[in-house]
């Protein structure tokens, strides 16, 4: 027992020992610079934080920690390293990583080369937290790696963001946002249209004037936007109301809009959901639509799409393998179709048109009993329930394989609604 005791207690004391060797030291820079319209921060191994001054001009602070255990290499890091600071032609810069040219770490301790080639040893948890006030800006650029970015002055014309790893909270801006990130997350608040890089990155943004994005593996929101272009890969978005033209092209996301106006599309594998969409353009191929309410709804191809779409105007498409569930259609119907199933529940009485060209394809609607219509059919291998008492003809022939009919419904002239089916081996079902 008493070696066991001895053990133990040798044990602690060369811990303590240990433990005395092994400082933890602290170390400001801090300076001043004339106030100026723009600003260039570029920091590592820390946070950065800039902030609101009172005083018209810039100042800031580094505050430098890190543990030893070798007074030399503690010396060392106090006098080497060092923070670039300097005012002219109306811009001010603040570096920090202008005096470390190289950093090496392994099992939590760094080996450090300077500028100049001076190496040091054996430091451990180095960190640097850059503190900078300034008055308002007109420009500025912050660039900052594993750490954090937290803006907190007022910028007016263009605030450049560049994040790798780490976290950004900006407030509200009346300027333009150019953000690029990689591995990171954070939230932005209102700013007038950004240009935006995402990689594998969660940020939340305010409400946002145009934007421009371009995001791979990433997730966004934004409660209001203007015009949106963006280029998309394995991403989420979540928009509310979109008030400008909305561009998209993009691969395997998923996204939820509110209110879109006009769209241009070019999707695959997409998810697309919103409430409301006034007119959609584009192509598309193993997408999922779901909308609400929505106008006209024009894709120059769509392969093996699914759509849930509770009320449209119209419909106009190249089509194959599609889905397509529609609540009500108001105006027209066109399709070039190839083995599509379209089932709509309802037609406006208002409705204009309906001409599909296809194969393979079924259709089923419910014909309004005050619609009157025109129409024409050209047909082979085609199963067809219009009501056909109900029509008178000027043309019917019904031979073997082939139906061909020009007909209307009793008392319709020019203006009624035009029909023209031409369709090989399809299932359409009108009454």
């Amino acid at each position: 027992m008493k070696y066991v005791c001895k053990q133990i207690l040798w044990t602690l004391l060369t811990c303590t020992f240990a433990m005395s060797l092994t400082a933890q030291t602290e170390h400001a820079y801090k300076g001043t610079l004339s106030a100026q319209p723009e600003l260039e921060i570029n920091h590592r191994r820390g946070d950065v934080q800039v902030l609101e001054a009172s005083d018209g001009k810039i100042s800031w602070e580094a505050i430098m920690s890190f543990s030893s255990n070798n007074e030399e290499s503690t010396r060392k890091m106090k006098e080497y390293f060092k923070v670039k600071a300097e005012d002219n032609g109306g811009k001010a810069s603040i570096s920090t990583t202008v005096g470390i040219k190289n950093m090496q770490t392994i099992n939590g301790r760094s080996s450090i080369t300077f500028n100049d080639g001076t190496k040091v040893k054996g430091i451990k948890d180095l960190e640097v937290k850059l503190i900078v006030y300034t008055p308002a800006l007109a420009r500025l650029n912050v660039n900052n790696k594993y750490e954090e970015i937290e803006i907190r002055t007022p910028v007016s014309e263009l605030l450049t963001l560049s994040i790798y790893s780490g976290e950004v909270h900006v407030q509200d801006i009346q300027g333009k946002l150019n953000m690029n990130a990689k591995y990171s997350k954070g939230s932005v608040g209102k700013n007038g249209g950004a240009k935006v890089e995402l990689y594998e990155s969660k940020i939340d943004f305010g409400a946002t004037g145009d934007l421009d994005i371009n995001a791979k593996y990433s997730t966004f929101r934004i409660p209001e936007v203007g015009a949106l272009k963006a280029v998309t890969y394995e991403s989420k978005g979540y928009l509310g109301d979109v008030s400008g033209t909305l561009q998209l092209n993009d691969k395997y996301s998923r996204y939820e809009m509110k209110n879109i106006q006009n769209a241009l599309l070019d999707l695959y594998e997409t998810e697309l959901q919103a409430e409301t969409a006034a007119d959609i353009q584009g192509k598309s191929k193993y997408t999922v639509y779901e909308i609400r309410t929505m106008g006209a709804l024009a894709l120059e191809s769509s392969y093996e799409d699914e759509f849930q779409i509770g009320q449209l105007k119209s419909l106009k498409t190249v089509s194959k393998y599609g889905n397509y569930t529609l609540g009500q259609l108001s105006e027209a119907l066109i399709m070039d179709s190839y083995e599509d199933e379209v089932d709509i529940e309802e037609l406006n009485s208002g409705l204009q048109k309906i001409q599909i060209k296809g194969k393979y394809t079924n259709l089923d609607l419910t014909l309004p009993n005050e619609l009157q219509f025109n129409m024409e059919v050209n047909a082979r291998y085609t199963d067809l329930d219009v009501g056909e008492g109900d029509l008178d003809f000027s043309k019917y022939i019904s031979k073997g394989s082939e139906l061909n009919f020009v007909g209307k419904t009793k008392g319709a002239g020019t203006n009624a609604a035009q029909f023209k089916i031409e369709c090989y081996e399809c299932k359409l079902k009108m009454m």
